[in-house]
């Protein structure tokens, strides 16, 4: 197992942290005006890149 040469400060520890955080998907309102999920088909009516692409449930 890999041993650090040296102790990492708070500092140092607390940039890298600074970066892992969760982030929301980018959401856009589709043609039918439900809510959807960028770069992937509308759940409600199944439409992307203004074609029907799937079959709505």
């Amino acid at each position: 197992m890999a041993m650090p040469k040296k102790r990492m400060s708070r500092v140092r520890s607390a940039w890298r942290r600074a970066t892992i955080f969760l982030t929301f998907p980018s959401t856009h309102v589709c043609a039918c005006g439900a809510t959807a999920v960028r770069h992937q088909a509308c759940g409600v009516c199944g439409v992307y890149n203004g074609r029907k692409t799937i079959l709505a449930k």
